[in-house]
C-alpha cells in the first residue's frame, strides 16, 4: 500500500467514525516536490516542516497527531523534533503504518469504539 493510499483508507475510517465535537484534519504541508517559488510562499505563510499528516482534537482536551508511513518509512529530523514538542505539551504523537493501526490509536486515546469492516467501507 502507498501512502497516498494509507492517507485515503485513513480519511474515509475518520468520516466514518469521529463526529463534532470531535475535529480533524489532513495537514497536507508535505504533498510532494514543488517548485521553489511555491515552497517559498507556504514557509512565508508560516508552514512548518514536520507536523504530522492528521490532526485531531476532542474533549478532555485530547489532542492527537498521527504521522502516516508506507511499510519502509521512517521519520525525518523535523518529524521527530514535532514530536518531541507534542510529548513536553502533553498531546499524544503516534506514527502509524495501517489503518488498524490509527484504529488503536483512536481506540486508546480517544475511546473510539473500532469501526467494522463495513463502516471502514462507507
Amino acid at each position: 500500500m502507498t501512502e497516498h493510499e494509507l492517507h485515503r483508507d485513513v480519511a474515509k475510517l475518520l468520516r466514518a467514525v469521529l463526529s463534532p465535537p470531535v475535529i480533524w484534519t489532513t495537514l497536507d504541508a508535505g504533498a510532494g516536490k514543488m517548485r521553489g517559488r511555491t515552497a517559498t510562499q507556504r514557509k512565508n505563510r508560516g508552514v512548518k516542516p514536520g507536523w504530522p499528516d492528521i490532526l485531531i482534537i476532542a474533549p478532555g482536551p485530547n489532542v492527537l497527531g498521527i504521522e502516516l508511513k508506507a511499510k519502509g518509512g521512517h521519520h525525518d529530523a523535523n518529524q521527530i523534533a514535532v514530536e518531541c514538542a507534542f510529548h513536553q505539551c502533553r498531546a499524544w504523537y503516534v506514527l502509524c503504518r495501517s489503518v488498524e493501526e490509527v484504529q488503536a490509536a483512536l481506540a486508546y486515546v480517544l475511546k473510539v469504539p473500532r469501526a467494522s469492516a463495513q463502516a471502514r467501507a462507507a
